[in-house]
């Protein structure tokens, strides 16, 4: 706190990936905040985040997401060509109002974005394990850049027993080729995107917790026109501009027979098809070039120490 209406926050996050060229990755971020008024609060916010490729095995999930050991194996889209890590440079500012039970946000945002990742699931090429649900190949698509803006409201209702947020973001985007890949014309086109494209982007989260029952769910949607397509029409032709989307469907049951101590236990279900958790100032192509992901059913038992 730099004073009573100023707060900033700063850090970074080091990992090492020994199976990269560049094997150490760090991420710095750094955010300020005023509060002019109450209730009223305006941000400022300059990071750039590495992700290595295949990272999802290995990284803990977010807050919603659930931790499961690696699942499935990948390699290198190219045979032979070495992995290299995405750097996302990411700068925005944001204003939030709150009203009542609610908040309003108006965010403006610019990306660049080096060595931009893909990942198929589903293709087969020479020489690499045939990419069906436990195997997917992963490589970069090309460098990008971004300019785009979002509205946000998020509310609760029912004395805060279901919370709700749906976000809308347009954003202006331009991914260039990366010579190397131009094979990947047929195996998905539509990742391949010389021209500027105009991505629309709808995001909605509704989570309710029964307390009553100690049960909560939580669903996840996301819609949009920039989700890549395997090639269709004998491997030429992109199928773009059609709007796809992504959900994750969660059902938690809290079983308090089996609590001990301070351990918490709780019966799980979920239906998805998202490949990577959401993160804060993450790449927008991070999820759209996700080629074919496969819908997962995840069930069993947790414990929250």
């Amino acid at each position: 706190a730099l004073s009573s209406a100023v707060t900033l926050a700063y850090g970074a996050r080091y990992a090492r990936y020994d199976y990269l060229e560049q094997r150490n990755l760090v991420s710095p971020r750094l955010e300020i905040t005023t509060t002019p008024w109450s209730g009223t609060r305006i941000s400022g916010l300059v990071s750039r985040r590495a992700l290595a490729p295949g990272a999802e095995e290995f990284l803990p999930p977010g807050d919603t997401g659930i931790w499961l050991p690696p699942q499935r194996t990948f390699s290198a889209i190219a045979p032979g060509q070495p992995l290299d890590a995405e750097r996302a440079t990411h700068v925005a500012l944001a204003v939030e109002r709150d009203f009542a039970s609610s908040t309003i946000t108006l965010r403006a945002f610019r990306q660049q974005i080096d060595n931009q990742l893909i990942t198929a699931f589903g293709v087969d090429l020479p020489g690499v394990p045939n990419a069906q649900v436990g195997h997917y190949v992963v490589g970069s698509a090309g460098n990008a850049q971004v300019a785009g803006g979002t509205v946000a409201l998020r509310t609760s209702t029912l004395g805060s027993r279901v919370n709700g947020s749906v976000a809308y973001s347009l954003s202006n985007a331009q991914l260039s080729e990366n010579t190397g890949l131009r094979y990947l014309v047929l195996l998905t086109p539509s990742a391949l995107r010389q021209d500027t494209q105009r991505i629309h982007d709808l995001a909605t989260t509704i989570s309710a917790d029964v307390p009553e029952t100690a049960t909560r769910v939580l669903v996840v949607y996301r819609a949009s026109n920039g989700f890549a397509h395997p090639a269709v029409g004998g491997g030429m032709e992109p199928r773009r501009g059609a709007f796809d989307s992504r959900f994750d469907v969660q059902v938690r049951q809290s079983l308090p027979f089996m609590n001990f101590s301070s351990a918490r236990w709780e019966a799980l279900v979920a239906v998805r098809n998202f490949f990577r958790e959401a993160a804060a100032e993450q790449s927008i192509y991070g999820e759209l070039l996700v080629v074919q992901p496969p819908k997962r059913l995840v069930g069993g038992v947790t414990l929250h120490f």
